[in-house]
């Protein structure tokens, strides 16, 4: 704590010699200098990315859409499936920890049945993760 209060002393000390020179004297520009904070830094969080895996899959042959998502921090991730008209045809909801982690969607709606034929968005909203990527359900 003193060598912090050490730091921004001679900081401060350094912003105010130009007025300090006195009348007629040339003001100097200060120049800062990088200085260290002690302690254990914290890493910074990578940043998060989403994408679906077998993005051309047919429900009905057994096949299924991977999505994939690696969050940089822990929190809540939201992976919604819309169709082409807006509307919301699943939805993963989860608690995921910091990382990498993984959704099977097998082509089924909220009711548990197969969805039609046709391309379908993928929205994940997370901590630091807003992307939507396309999956086509072929028949």
């Amino acid at each position: 704590m003193a060598s912090r209060i050490l730091v921004l002393a001679a900081l401060l000390a350094l912003l105010a010699a130009p007025a300090m020179a006195g009348p007629g004297a040339a003001a100097a520009t200060p120049t800062l200098t990088p200085w260290i904070v002690y302690g254990t830094p914290t890493p910074l969080p990578s940043a998060a990315s989403a994408r679906v895996l077998g993005n051309k899959f047919r429900p009905l042959s057994g096949e299924s859409a991977l999505l994939q998502y690696s969050l940089a921090l822990p929190g809540h991730l939201s992976i919604r499936i819309y169709s082409r008209q807006g509307t919301l045809v699943k939805s993963f909801e989860l608690n995921a920890g910091g990382g990498d982690g993984e959704e099977r969607w097998d082509g089924r709606d909220e009711r548990g049945a197969t969805v039609g034929a046709g391309i379908y968005a993928v929205a994940f909203q997370g901590v630091g993760l807003n992307k939507v990527a396309k999956v086509v359900v072929i028949k």
